[in-house]
């Protein structure tokens, strides 16, 4: 197992979208997160998402609702507010079907202008990976490697690589339940 590999190990889940009704979450856990993906993860995803309908359609939670929904991550701690309405989303949140398929349509463009630069570096990678791999695990390892970049390894890097560069900052410890969490709605 590479070195990198094996410090970021047990560290990365996902990326997971979950959906319920009309709400999408995506969401990662890393190195600098909180863990939150597990064994119960699409059940309490799913109680979640219907909690942050409530929210975005103002209708009322209990005080244990509000609470939970905080020490996920999902929304600013403190006191219940009198409304729903003025709760605080943490996470990232797009609110139209046209801002989602604009997102998706960026990265899918995105990704497309930049295959070949991302195959030449793919394949040095997959070649140190595979290297390592036993002789009965390769297809195996060889189907995952050919889409790299849309798993957690490749976002991993980047991000390890971004905030060694000091290109992007190490969360907060506050910051750390909402990090890498994208709700969409429609």
């Amino acid at each position: 197992m590479p070195a990198m590999q094996r410090m970021l190990d047990g560290y990365f889940s996902g990326p997971c979208w979950n959906s319920h009704d009309s709400m999408t979450i995506w969401q990662m856990d890393t190195l600098w997160s909180e863990r939150r993906i597990g064994e119960i993860y699409q059940d309490a995803m799913r109680t979640d998402l219907t909690l942050m309908q409530h929210i975005i359609n103002n209708d009322p939670l209990s005080e244990d609702e509000y609470t939970m929904l905080v020490q996920h991550g999902l929304l600013l701690g403190g006191r219940p507010p009198e409304s729903a309405s003025l709760c605080e989303l943490l996470p990232v949140r797009l609110s139209s079907h046209a801002i989602r398929t604009k997102l998706l349509t960026l990265a899918g463009d995105v990704y497309t202008r930049n295959h070949d630069a991302l195959e030449t570096l793919r394949k040095p990678y997959a070649d140190v990976l595979l290297s390592d791999t036993p002789p009965h695990l390769r297809r195996q390892r060889e189907y995952l490697l050919q889409d790299v970049y849309h798993g957690h390894w490749f976002i991993a890097h980047c991000l390890h690589t971004l905030v060694e560069l000091q290109l992007l900052r190490r969360p907060s410890e506050a910051e750390r339940t909402a990090l890498h969490t994208i709700i969409m709605t429609e």
